[in-house]
């Protein structure tokens, strides 16, 4: 428990990832 802002940074990079991930799977064009 040294930095909690960086926890909650890391969640946020985490939720943003998960929507990047989310609109690629929508998009047809970035199917992988």
């Amino acid at each position: 428990m040294t930095n909690p802002n960086k926890c909650s940074f890391q969640q946020t990079v985490a939720q943003l990832g998960t929507l990047l991930l989310n609109c690629g799977t929508k998009n047809p064009i970035q199917q992988t």
